[in-house]
């Protein structure tokens, strides 16, 4: 960890994904040792932890809302967490989708959005801490990318002077051998919009990256 720390800009964070050993587990992981082994290692991170992100399996509905509940009360408070859900019944007007809500904005939970082409509930443009994780994944760098892209500068602006501290964007690619000039591009589209914005690019890391292994 120590290396990794070194070999990185100051303003860089990991955002490490919690392991599928605990995010698929049915009882979360919070009955093994799991939870313990991944904090203890990431929290050697330090000031380069950011955002630690975990995966929900489409499986787990509203039904699990009192593991996650009990989860999120277990789970370290001075680890940051994002969550992602991706059964469409968290996405439905109605109770379930409130409780879930609810519940991240009552932890400080990062809730993550998904924009991705062929499922729009995944992209709920809910806030429910000053921090919002978006896992953005393109099209090939088709034209509807870019227009994407701008809409999501638009969104971000207004959310930055509605009060959002930060913005963990990430880009995917089908293939993922596009996703660093995706990530370039919404880098200068942010800029644009919003003035003043810090962002960690792909340009200013370049060459960098391959002395983290």
């Amino acid at each position: 960890m120590e290396r990794w720390r070194e070999n990185v800009p100051d303003d860089f964070r990991f955002c490490p994904k919690i392991p599928q050993s605990i995010s698929h587990a049915r009882d979360l992981g919070m009955n093994g040792v799991e939870i313990k082994l991944f904090c203890d290692a990431i929290i050697e991170l330090k000031e380069k932890l950011g955002y630690c992100f975990m995966q929900l399996p489409e499986g787990f509905g509203p039904r699990g809302l009192g593991i996650l509940k009990r989860f999120l009360e277990y789970f370290p408070k001075s680890i940051p967490l994002a969550l992602e859900v991706r059964n469409p019944l968290f996405f439905t007007i109605g109770e379930a989708s409130a409780d879930y809500f609810n519940l991240l904005e009552e932890h400080q939970i990062a809730a993550v959005i998904t924009d991705v082409a062929g499922r729009r509930d995944v992209c709920h443009m809910r806030l429910t801490c000053p921090v919002t994780m978006i896992r953005f994944v393109g099209n090939g760098l088709h034209k509807s990318d870019y227009t994407r892209v701008e809409d999501w500068a638009k969104r971000l602006k207004s959310w930055f002077e509605s009060g959002l501290q930060s913005a963990y964007f990430f880009t995917h690619e089908p293939d993922n051998l596009l996703a660093p000039e995706l990530a370039a591009i919404c880098e200068e589209k942010f800029r644009e919009a919003v003035p003043g914005l810090v962002t960690r690019g792909p340009n200013e890391a370049a060459g960098r990256q391959g002395t983290l292994f």
